[in-house]
C-alpha cells in the first residue's frame, strides 16, 4: 500500500515541480486535446449534479492560456496529419466539446470566434434537435426536482423502486447517481411518481443543439463529430452494442451535415475497449480518429487519442495541464505510454 502511494502520488508530484516547458517537450503528448461540455454563467439543472460547467470568466482565462502556450489546430488538419503521417508541431492543441449542449452555440462559439480558436463539437446523435435526453442528465434533473419539492411524500416509494432494481440505499441522491445505463428504464417510473415530465423539459428548455445551430457552427468554421446515440458507458455494453452506437451515430452525423471527415468521442471514457472493436470500427472507413475522455495514457489504437478534462476544478488551465504532463511523463518513464494495438 505504501509503495502504491509512492508510485501514484509522490513521484508524479515531484515531476509536477519541473518547469512547464520541459514537461511539455518531454511527454510527447501531441497534440494536447482538452475537452469541456459547456460554458455558462447560468443555472444548468440537467448537469448540475453530475459536474459543473466553467463560467465565462474561467473559460476565457483557459482560452488565453491555450493561446499563450499553444497553436490551436483544426480537426481536419489533425486528420490530414494522420493520413499523411506528418508530425504536428509540439505545441499543437485540439480543443473539443462533448454532448452537444445548446451553450456550445450560444456561449462557447462566440467566445472562440472572437479569439479565432477552432474547436470540434461531439454530438449525441439521439439528442440532436432535443429529441431525447441521456439517462445521466435525467438523473440530474430528478435530483434537482427532489431538492425543490422535498422528499418526504415520495421517499418510501422511491426507495422501493430503486431497491427493486438492486439499489438498496437510504440516500436517494446517492442511489440515483449510482444508476447506470442498463437500469435507465427506472428513471421514467421515478419521474412518473414525482410528476416530472422529461419531454416537457426538452420542449421548454431546449438543452441540446438543433440541426440549424449545428449548421451555423459549421458555417463559422467549427468541426463536428459523433458521441454515440444515447451516451452509454462503453465498458458496460456488449461489443455489438458498442459497434452499433458508434457506427450509427457517425453515419447519422456525417450524412445529416454532409461531412467529408469522421470523428468519434467515447462517452464516459474509452477504458477497457477491445482490439476487436477498434479493428472493426476503423475498417469501415467512416471514422478518421477517436477520442477518449479519461486522459488515459496508454492508447489502444494508433488513431485513438487521450483527452484532458478541464472541468470540475478551480485550478488554472496551466496547473491542470502541468499535472497532466507530470503524470504523462511519469507513466512514459515506466513504459505505460506505448500503443498496445495489435491488428
Amino acid at each position: 500500500m505504501a509503495l502504491s502511494f509512492i508510485k501514484n502520488e509522490i513521484v508524479p508530484r515531484v515531476f509536477a515541480m519541473a518547469p512547464f516547458a520541459s514537461l511539455q517537450k518531454l511527454t510527447g503528448v501531441i497534440p494536447l486535446i482538452p475537452y469541456y461540455h459547456g460554458v455558462s454563467d447560468d443555472h444548468v439543472p440537467h448537469v448540475k449534479h453530475l459536474y459543473q460547467f466553467k463560467n465565462v470568466q474561467q473559460f476565457t482565462k483557459d482560452l488565453n492560456t491555450f493561446l499563450r502556450l499553444y497553436k490551436p489546430i483544426d480537426l481536419r488538419d489533425f486528420v490530414n496529419s494522420l493520413n499523411k503521417h506528418v508530425q504536428l508541431p509540439n505545441n499543437s492543441l485540439l480543443l473539443t466539446f462533448d454532448d452537444g449542449f445548446r451553450e456550445q452555440h450560444d456561449v462557447v462559439a462566440p467566445l472562440l470566434w472572437e479569439k479565432g480558436v477552432p474547436a470540434t463539437f461531439f454530438l449525441i446523435a439521439g439528442c440532436l434537435d432535443n429529441m431525447d435526453m441521456p439517462y445521466d442528465n435525467k438523473v440530474s434533473l430528478l435530483i434537482e426536482h427532489l431538492i425543490r419539492i422535498g422528499t418526504n411524500n415520495h421517499r418510501k416509494r422511491l426507495l422501493q423502486i430503486l431497491a427493486d432494481c438492486g439499489l438498496r440505499q437510504t440516500n436517494l441522491r446517492t442511489a440515483l447517481l449510482s444508476l447506470n445505463y442498463a437500469k435507465k428504464y427506472v428513471l421514467d417510473e421515478i419521474a412518473s411518481v414525482l410528476h416530472f415530465d422529461f419531454t416537457e423539459y426538452l420542449v421548454k428548455s431546449r438543452p441540446y443543439l438543433t440541426s440549424d445551430q449545428v449548421r451555423k457552427l459549421i458555417s463559422m468554421g467549427f468541426t463536428i463529430g459523433a458521441h454515440s446515440m444515447d451516451h452509454p458507458k462503453y465498458s458496460l455494453i456488449s461489443l455489438p452494442e458498442q459497434l452499433y452506437q458508434t457506427r450509427t451515430s457517425i453515419r447519422s452525423i456525417r450524412e445529416r451535415f454532409s461531412l467529408d471527415y469522421g470523428a468519434f468521442a467515447f462517452p464516459n471514457g474509452d477504458d477497457n475497449m477491445s482490439h476487436q472493436f477498434f479493428k472493426q470500427i476503423f475498417a469501415d472507413g467512416n471514422i478518421d480518429a477517436s477520442f477518449g475522455n479519461l486522459a488515459l495514457l496508454t492508447r489502444a489504437h494508433p488513431r485513438d487519442f487521450p483527452r484532458l478534462p478541464m472541468e470540475n476544478t478551480c485550478a488554472s488551465a496551466e496547473r491542470i495541464i502541468g499535472r497532466y504532463y507530470a503524470h504523462a511523463l511519469y507513466h512514459r518513464i515506466l513504459g505505460h505510454h506505448s500503443i498496445i494495438y495489435h491488428p
